[in-house]
């Protein structure tokens, strides 16, 4: 079961849009962090678009399906990653 302390207010959770916008701000700034260490493949965009996406996101300058198709292709990025490093600093 989720905790609804971070599920949206409007999907019947707790966390409002100001709180989701500070939580996905704060995460993309722990990934960009991490990006540029492990991401090695510099030609797979992916993990960077999704940080940007989130950036985006955060501003109301893109929707959550936009954002969420983003995170999505990051994680393929890190499934086709190769070494656990780079699969890690994609997710």
């Amino acid at each position: 079961m989720r905790d609804r302390r971070f599920v949206a207010s409007h999907r019947g959770g707790m966390l409002s849009i100001e709180h989701h916008r500070l939580l996905a701000c704060w995460a993309a700034a722990c990934a960009g962090r991490v990006l540029s260490r492990f991401w090695k493949d510099a030609k797979d965009q992916r993990p960077s678009e999704a940080v940007a996406g989130a950036e985006t996101w955060v501003r109301g300058e893109c929707s959550v399906g936009a954002a969420r198709k983003l995170a999505v292709a990051a994680h393929a990025a890190a499934r086709d990653a190769g070494d656990a490093a780079s699969a890690a600093g994609a997710r």
